[in-house]
């Protein structure tokens, strides 16, 4: 069981802040957290490094109940993955995209969906951002009804 202390309650991500019987909500870290998270430079697939910063962007904007916590929590998030090597320009293109997202009016527009395939194939590294490109646009001039998904997996684990 956590108690408050000075009007302060952390609960799973978040913490809870309690102010003239108010409740405000921001972003938690442990103690432990060390800043280590996914090098922009490790071998895995760019993907999952650049949805790293979605995934982070996603949670300070879920959590966070003020724009003075979010905004700290954004300039955190900047400084801990420039902390692991993601360049400043990749960093500020997705928080402008992602806060386009959310507070740009979308419009909607009305098409028959496309069937989705999956297709499955081996990570090959870097060369995987290159022919992924190319196989999806050849796919689509000859499948233009179809959403091609690709998957890249790694058949070489530690089992």
């Amino acid at each position: 069981m956590d108690t408050e202390i000075d009007g302060h309650l952390p609960f799973l991500d978040c913490i809870v802040e309690r102010d003239s019987n108010k409740f405000t909500t921001s972003v938690f870290q442990k103690k432990t957290f060390s800043g280590l998270g996914t090098n922009f430079y490790s071998f895995c697939s760019k993907k999952f490094k650049l949805n790293t910063i979605n995934t982070l962007l996603f949670r300070a904007y879920e959590i966070c109940s003020s724009f003075h916590s979010l905004h700290s929590e954004f300039e955190f998030l900047k400084t801990f993955l420039l902390n692991n090597k993601f360049p400043i320009s990749i960093i500020d293109r997705f928080v402008h995209s992602f806060l386009d997202s959310k507070y740009q009016p979308q419009l909607s527009v009305a098409t028959v969906p496309k069937e989705i395939k999956y297709i499955s194939l081996p990570f090959l590294g870097p060369l995987n951002s290159q022919f992924n490109s190319q196989l999806l646009r050849l796919l689509r001039s000859y499948f233009p009804a179809t959403d091609f998904r690709l998957c890249f997996t790694n058949h070489l684990t530690i089992g």
